[in-house]
């Protein structure tokens, strides 16, 4: 008594997949795996998979996640705090661009990544003496 099932719904802008695992066991030994709000419904599904099967060790597994275009949410909120700890941080250090990207990503920090990962041998007796420190 070996088995795998799976089933997918969507509705509005959310899926919910199912997954179900089965294999031998002398009495029925149910796991259920399922994100956190679900719980209310466990009592319905162990139920549900009690009146279905007599034995086995089975395995239940919820997933529930945004399906198509809404899966991508922008949080306005933490996105703006986000930019005014940067442009905080640009104003504390006196650095001149306006984006911390660009900065990053200068030629310099670029040639400096490049020392750094030069000095990421697996030996410390082979690291070159200028390593940056810190």
């Amino acid at each position: 008594m070996t088995g795998y099932a799976q089933a997918r719904v969507e509705q509005d802008g959310w899926a919910l997949r199912i997954s179900l695992r089965s294999v031998n066991h002398r009495f029925l030994d149910l796991h259920l795996r399922m994100p956190d709000g679900f719980e209310v419904f466990e009592p319905r599904i162990r139920q549900a998979v009690r009146d279905r099967l007599r034995r086995g060790h089975v395995d239940v597994t919820l997933h529930y996640e945004p399906a198509g275009p809404a899966a991508v949410h922008v949080q306005r909120e933490v996105a703006a705090a986000y930019l005014t700890a940067a442009e905080e941080i640009r104003k504390q250090f006196g650095l001149k661009s306006p984006n911390l990207w660009a900065a990053a990503s200068r030629p310099a920090s670029r040639k400096r990544w490049a020392s750094w990962k030069k000095c990421a041998a697996p030996k410390a007796a082979t690291l070159p003496r200028k390593c940056p420190r810190g």
